[in-house]
C-alpha cells in the first residue's frame, strides 16, 4: 500500500498534469467555494492517477458543510449601524496590521489559525507570540479603547484607539514594538480587499468614530 505522502504526491502531480491538459474543463467545472481544491481535483484528475475510486466517496469522507464549519451566523450577530462604516473600515485595516504581526511570529498551524485574532470579553487579542526567549500579545481593548502590547518579561505599552490614519497606526505600533525590543517585519500590503493601499501610505482610513460601543461586546446575541 502506498504511503500517505506518496498518494498526496501523486494527487499534486495529477492535478498539475490535468490542469495543463484541459484548462477549459476546469473553467466549466462547478466549483464549490468551500472545497475549491477538491472540486477541481475531482473534475480534472483521472482516478487511475489519484487512486480514488469514486469522487462521491471522497466527498463523503472529508467535506464539511457550510453550516458545520462556519455555524449559522446570519441571525446571531447584532447589526452594525451604517454610520459605523468608516469606523469598521479603519478597524479592519488596523486589525490587518496586528494580524500580519501575528502571522510573522506565530508558530505555523493549519489554515493560519495561529495568527487569527481571538475574541475576548474586552475585544480581540492575538495568541501568545514567541519572540526569542520571550512571548508577547497584542490586544484591542474596546472597553478602555486601547491597543495593549504585553510581553512575558513584564513590559507593557498601550496605544489609544483614537482617530488616526492607518499609516499613523502602523508607524506607532511598529515604534512601540521596536521600543520593547520586539521589532517585527511584515508585508505592508493589506489583502483580500478591493483597491488595497499600503499601510505606510494609507491616510484614507482614519475614522473619527473609532470607538466601539460597549453593548456590542457586553450583550451579544447568543450563538
Amino acid at each position: 500500500m502506498a504511503s500517505g505522502s506518496d498518494v498526496f504526491g501523486r494527487v499534486a502531480i495529477g492535478r498539475r498534469v490535468a490542469a495543463q491538459r484541459d484548462t477549459a474543463r476546469l473553467a466549466r467545472a462547478k466549483v464549490h467555494p468551500l472545497r475549491t481544491n477538491l472540486d477541481a481535483l475531482l473534475a480534472l484528475a483521472p482516478p487511475r492517477v489519484l487512486h480514488l475510486v469514486y469522487g462521491r466517496d471522497v466527498r463523503a469522507r472529508i467535506e464539511h458543510s457550510n453550516r458545520a464549519y462556519h455555524g449559522d451566523v446570519s441571525e446571531n450577530w447584532p447589526d452594525l449601524p451604517a454610520a459605523w462604516a468608516d469606523t469598521y473600515a479603519t478597524l479592519h485595516m488596523w486589525s490587518q496590521v496586528v494580524g500580519k504581526i501575528a502571522l510573522a511570529q506565530a508558530p505555523p498551524l493549519n489554515h493560519c489559525w495561529s495568527s487569527a485574532l481571538q475574541l475576548t470579553a474586552r475585544g480581540l487579542m492575538t495568541r501568545p507570540l514567541p519572540y526569542g526567549e520571550r512571548t508577547f500579545t497584542i490586544e484591542f481593548d474596546f472597553i478602555e479603547h486601547q491597543l495593549l502590547i504585553v510581553s512575558s518579561d513584564g513590559a507593557r505599552r498601550s496605544l489609544p484607539l483614537e482617530p488616526r490614519s492607518v499609516a499613523a497606526f502602523y508607524r506607532d505600533v511598529m515604534a512601540i514594538l521596536d521600543d520593547m525590543k520586539l521589532p517585527v517585519h511584515i508585508w505592508t500590503m493589506p489583502v483580500e480587499i478591493p483597491n488595497p493601499i499600503r499601510f505606510t501610505d494609507d491616510t484614507v482610513h482614519a475614522s473619527s468614530r473609532c470607538r466601539v460601543r460597549r453593548n456590542v461586546l457586553a450583550h451579544p446575541r447568543p450563538v
